[in-house]
């Protein structure tokens, strides 16, 4: 995005637009004009509907665009190949979105952390774009691992840190196994065995 002298990127458009009208002085319509003059005028028309695409107040505007969308004016710029600092954005924004999707394909294939996948949620509901299709399934997973983390805690408490809330895992853990021991053979030892075979079939690590 920076040039070889470490310079802000150059505006191509508007070095278009110098060139475009410094040609019409010369009062010759050279065919290399005129194409230069629709380029220009693709350009503008695209960073006009970039600029309403990421405007929340635009008129009829009542959810998020889609990947699809988006995906469109990215080729489009592509296409025109005149970049300006707002093609730079959009590029640059769809590049961050392509890389969170990849995350969280990964997540929804395989299994990540629980806090990956939090984290994961996060950004995507931050992002300009309609991600539902991909939140909603990772919310899925996060819902049955809170929901298996809160029946463990119903059996064993969960200890904290005692200064930030934290949880304390080497003592839970240290918790769940005097539990198992105090019980034997007992009704809680058998549940905690039915929540270790549950937990290893979440698709988070927990």
């Amino acid at each position: 995005k920076m040039d070889v002298d470490g310079e802000q990127p150059v505006d191509h458009l508007k070095v278009a637009e110098e060139l475009a009208a410094e040609a019409r002085t010369f009062c010759l319509r050279w065919k290399s004009l005129v194409a230069l003059e629709k380029r220009i005028e693709k350009t503008n028309t695209l960073l006009q509907r970039i600029e309403d695409w990421q405007n929340p107040n635009a008129k009829r505007r009542t959810k998020k665009e889609s990947i699809k969308a988006m995906s469109t004016l990215v080729r489009e710029a592509n296409k025109i190949n005149l970049p300006t600092p707002g093609i730079r954005k959009l590029l640059d924004m769809h590049m961050l979105i392509e890389q969170w999707v990849d995350r969280a394909n990964i997540a929804i294939r395989s299994r990540l952390s629980h806090a990956e996948i939090e984290s994961l949620i996060a950004r995507g509901r931050e992002m300009p774009l309609d991600l539902s299709e991909y939140v909603d399934k990772l919310q899925h997973r996060v819902l049955s691992a809170n929901l298996w983390i809160a029946q463990l805690k119903a059996y064993v408490p969960c200890p904290s840190d005692g200064k930030n809330e934290k949880v304390d895992y080497v003592s839970w853990m240290r918790e769940i196994r005097e539990a198992i021991r105090e019980d034997g053979k007992g009704s809680c030892h058998s549940r905690l065995q039915q929540l270790a075979s549950e937990g290893a079939r979440i698709n988070a690590e927990i």
